[in-house]
């Protein structure tokens, strides 16, 4: 079973499917709905951190179910 939770490093776990972003941006982090914290992102989404450190230049992405 995959559980969704905030995490850093390692893989994300995605809601819809991998998104189209560049290699030599590495998956840094997710943070992900949590009622605990009444954090609400879309319909239980998430929102996935990659950072290029030669560029100096972050991606985000979204998405929910």
């Amino acid at each position: 079973a995959v559980y969704e939770t905030h995490k850093i490093g390692g893989y994300p776990t995605y809601a819809q499917g991998a998104p189209d972003i560049p290699a030599s941006y590495p998956f840094v982090m997710q943070i992900n709905f949590d009622s605990d914290a009444d954090l609400n992102i879309g319909d239980c989404g998430s929102y996935y951190f990659y950072y290029n450190a030669d560029k100096n230049d972050w991606r985000v992405y979204s998405d929910c179910y």
